[in-house]
């Protein structure tokens, strides 16, 4: 019977660690996902917008424009590669733009191709993902 402890302890342990390693996988799909296409929900008078920088990985300390044509606002990706900030929304929906401005690209490479998405800050999106679905009370 004492081999019994030590089995169900390292069984527990690999399945912290497979538990882990999913994570780690849903962690990357989602910024995968904000550097292809940020998150932007308008809350009163903010725009509050999510994304991420990533070039073949996460990239941390990057400084991100976000530009509406006429103002530019700037943020600071986290060591994970994402960034957030918070603008002012005035009311009528505005076309964003995302442009890292501090990326270093390695000397060697011949063709890099960085992500700079544009996406819509609006109140009638947000309105809509935030709506309740059909039947819900």
């Amino acid at each position: 019977m004492p081999i019994i402890k030590p089995a169900i302890a390292l069984s527990l342990f690999l399945a912290t660690l497979s538990a882990n390693a999913a994570t780690a996988k849903e962690d990357i799909a989602l910024i995968k996902q904000l550097a292809i296409q940020p998150i932007a929900l308008v809350d009163g008078n903010l725009c509050h917008i999510r994304g991420a920088v990533w070039l073949d990985k996460p990239l941390a300390d990057v400084e991100v424009e976000i530009l509406d044509g006429s103002r530019t606002w700037k943020t600071k990706t986290n060591a994970n590669g994402i960034y957030s900030a918070s603008i002012p929304f005035e009311g009528n929906d505005k076309a964003l733009l995302e442009r890292p401005t501090s990326l270093s690209i390695p000397g060697n490479a011949s063709e890099v191709n960085i992500l700079k998405p544009t996406f819509l800050c609006s109140k009638s999106t947000t309105t809509n993902i935030m709506a309740k679905p059909k039947g819900a009370n």
